[in-house]
């Protein structure tokens, strides 16, 4: 059903199986405790309980933002056009499309780019542009059919003064089979997470009881999930641990209580302040592995960023610029670290001896040099020019 032959269930079980394996085998080290990489993610089938309850509070969170702003549902769905799908009904029975294009663009991924145009051209349009920024919010969730052919379901929340020009601009880009638009939902938040959760209920066991259901959305790559851009970013949620609700933090940085430290090269949240102090710390991880990998070591520094905000953005200085381009050897995967070391160049008068001996150190606390003791790097204050011999 929906399109898994026994061909795929075995190839996306591979891939389960794979992914599990490997972040339940290896491990990081975080304040003297040791945990699974595996405990830090979460998605269908990693931690699915985490995840689901994530899913939750985000409908739920959007929700109470549109009743809190007095807005109304408007419920959408979209289909793909004929030739999208394998299969039509005729009498009654199931029968194959003759004008299903059976080629790569018109396979279930495919049709969910396509989706997502649709979407994109609705929220494009002057009609919806017309509502006020913050009195526009939805969620969707992307669901085959039974021969695999992708469809979305959407709850757009809007003032009740846009219903029905909206609702025309729906009917005339997307003229009936292709849309079903409701108005009268009355709890749309249940009505759309029964979607969400009968594609999810068989991940809180064993890999066994996993549904063709969910091997679609994992073999195809499609996510079930979108919303607006109307909450706080989920980096942020998510590594405060559900201190705060996504509406709290949302209402918390509107009121400019909210202080978020980005840093410069990963984007990743350092560092966020509330207006009593500091709340988050990202600290430097000392990641091991059952396999023979060396450990690794990251040295971060924060960037001050006011959230979402790129033109605030204040990078404090590394210890080395290369023709103003930030160069940090503690960014560095092995791979990039060891071919970036072999490949400096002493006799380049843009290669400092600082930089070298800072490189060299983050080898070695690698184990990519063995046998050589750190270096002292007071004594790499000088440049390679002022030294007639260098051995490495």
């Amino acid at each position: 059903m929906f399109g898994i032959n026994e061909v795929k269930k075995e190839t996306t079980m591979n891939k389960v199986r794979g992914t599990k394996h490997y972040l339940f085998n290896n491990f990081c080290d975080v304040g003297g405790k040791t945990y699974a990489y595996g405990d830090f993610f979460k998605n269908s089938f990693i931690n699915a309980d985490r995840y689901i309850a994530e899913l939750q509070n985000r409908a739920w969170s959007l929700y109470n933002y549109a009743k809190s702003q007095d807005l109304v549902n408007v419920f959408v769905t979209l289909t793909l056009p004929s030739e999208y799908h394998p299969k039509k009904t005729f009498k009654g029975k199931t029968i194959p499309n003759p004008k299903y294009i059976d080629d790569e663009a018109h396979q279930p991924k495919a049709g969910s780019k396509m989706l997502s145009q649709y979407m994109r051209e609705i929220t494009n349009d002057r009609i919806y542009r017309k509502i006020p920024k913050e009195k526009r919010v939805y969620f969707r969730v992307t669901e085959p059919h039974k021969d695999g052919t992708p469809h979305i379901h959407v709850s757009f929340f809007i003032p009740q003064e846009y219903v029905k020009s909206f609702v025309n601009m729906i009917q005339r880009k997307f003229p009936q089979p292709q849309s079903k638009v409701e108005t009268n939902v009355h709890n749309p938040v249940n009505y759309l997470m029964k979607y969400i959760l009968k594609t999810l209920d068989d991940l809180r066991g064993n890999d066994d009881n996993i549904t063709d259901l969910t091997l679609w959305y994992i073999y195809h790559g499609i996510n079930r999930f979108y919303t607006s851009r109307t909450l706080i970013s989920l980096n942020i949620y998510r590594v405060l641990g559900g201190r705060y609700s996504l509406l709290e933090l949302t209402t918390m940085y509107k009121n400019r209580e909210l202080t978020v430290y980005y840093d410069p090269q990963t984007n990743k949240v350092m560092e966020i302040f509330d207006d009593i102090g500091q709340i988050y710390n990202r600290k430097p991880v000392n990641i091991t592995s059952i396999s023979s990998y060396p450990s690794m070591r990251l040295e971060q520094k924060p960037t001050l960023k006011s959230f979402m905000k790129k033109e605030a953005c204040y990078t404090i200085p590394s210890e080395y610029d290369l023709d103003n381009k930030i160069v940090t050897p503690a960014y560095m995967g092995d791979l990039e670290l060891y071919d970036y070391y072999n490949g400096l160049d002493v006799e380049d008068e843009e290669t400092t001896l600082l930089h070298y001996g800072i490189t060299q150190n983050e080898m070695i606390n690698r184990g990519l040099l063995k046998n050589m003791p750190l270096n002292d790097l007071d004594n790499f204050t000088i440049d390679f020019g002022e030294v007639h011999e260098f051995t490495r």
